[in-house]
């Protein structure tokens, strides 16, 4: 009886850090189960413009550390981002995976919104949805 109580307190164990090993991989739950493309105009875009790209912080008139994020060409441009890119070793995916940005005087980012930034860097950073 006890080593199969241990065994099973073992097995649990293994299960549990197993799973949680992935979680750095963030998948967004799509409104229609069909489609599960993030497209920056459609998705990314509007997180970016009310959250990130503001009059003090990275719009064109602020550029704070250089960073513009108000549209697809500075956003890919400022933070170094292509296609080549990994999607889990990039600055937006670290600033928003370690709640650096936005600061914490702002209005913060959502779980979905983070999700969906998240699945547009893992998914190729698509500027327009098919």
């Amino acid at each position: 009886m006890i080593k199969y109580l241990l065994f099973s307190s073992i097995a649990v164990l293994a299960l549990t850090f197993g799973y949680s090993n992935q979680s750095h991989i963030n998948k967004i739950a799509p409104t229609n189960p069909a489609d599960t493309t993030v497209c920056y105009e459609r998705d990314i875009k509007p997180i970016l413009e009310a959250k990130c790209a503001t009059a003090r912080c990275h719009s064109a008139k602020a550029a704070k550390d250089d960073i513009v994020l108000d549209n697809y060409d500075n956003t890919m441009q400022s933070l170094n981002l292509s296609e080549k890119t990994n999607p889990l070793k990039n600055k937006l995916r670290h600033v928003v995976s370690k709640n650096k940005m936005p600061p914490a005087s702002a209005e913060q980012l959502t779980e979905d919104e983070k999700k969906s930034i998240f699945h547009w860097l893992e998914t190729g950073m698509q500027k327009v949805c098919p």
